[in-house]
């Protein structure tokens, strides 16, 4: 009986499990999912009725869907049930290689953000590796001898 009661809610209704089952089957990952494929009671949201929380009757509202290119570098994906606050925990998502690239906003130590430039030396490019090192090698004396 509570099942179809659940199914009218919004949240679960048949549209909206349909909806994200289109996108995980378009190469998409519930990244949680992928870490834990068979745990059970792993809810995100529980209602402050009825003691909800408490006995752990809840519902998993609460994801981090990631590409399947990008689960490659997903170290841990995490629910935060311990965490209260709300009717939601918090939920994690670490990642093992974050790609910096050019023009990624970055937080400075005092909490502005500023855009992430690299530079690239391109002085040895298209020598071999011994040209290369030797490059490097007379860059160095020449550093020395100009400091004398």
């Amino acid at each position: 009986k509570k099942k179809k009661k659940k199914k009218r809610n919004s949240g679960f209704t048949a549209e909206e499990r349909e909806d994200f089952t289109t996108w995980l089957d378009s190469g998409f990952v519930d990244s949680f999912r992928s870490f834990y494929p068979e745990k059970t009671g792993a809810y995100t949201f529980w209602t402050y009725m009825g003691g909800a929380r408490k006995k752990n009757v809840g519902w998993r509202i609460d994801y981090f869907v990631t590409s399947e290119r990008l689960m490659g570098d997903v170290a841990a994906s995490e629910i935060r049930e311990k965490v209260w606050g709300s009717d939601h925990c918090p939920i994690m998502l670490l990642l093992a290689n974050p790609r910096i690239t050019e023009g990624t906003p970055k937080s400075t130590e005092d909490g502005s953000k500023e855009n992430i430039v690299e530079e690239k030396d391109n002085s040895n490019e298209g020598k071999s590796e011994e040209d290369a090192n030797e490059t490097k090698e007379n860059s160095s004396c020449n550093e020395t001898e100009n400091k004398e």
